[in-house]
């Protein structure tokens, strides 16, 4: 007779199935390492450099301005980004990778 215990147990394995062939196709998909928020500014194609250690307040300071010029969000790549003395425009959305998209004051 099939109870609940032996019910769970036996389906168990197949989630744990389902998680591993989804990592698997996703690995498998072009560019899924460089994807970014569609319709979004990428902020490394225009001279933010994630992880560098230098000053990034000019090249940030720039992208902001053209992503409020354009009226467009910003993605910020995983890394991160140290600036200073930032003035924000009014219609500036960022984004990035929570946990992993860092913006230090330096």
């Amino acid at each position: 007779m099939l109870n609940r215990r032996k019910f769970l147990a036996q389906t168990a394995g197949f989630a744990v199935l389902g998680l591993s062939l989804g990592k698997a196709a996703a690995g498998s998909l072009p560019g899924i390492d460089n994807a970014s928020i569609r319709g979004s500014i990428n902020a490394a194609d225009l001279g933010v450099r994630p992880g560098a250690l230098d000053d990034q307040s000019k090249a940030f300071a720039r992208l902001l301005l053209d992503a409020n010029d354009r009226d467009m969000p910003v993605f910020l790549p995983p890394g991160t980004y140290v600036v200073s003395n930032l003035s924000l425009p009014s219609r500036i959305r960022l984004s990035g990778v929570p946990g992993a998209s860092r913006i230090v004051y330096g």
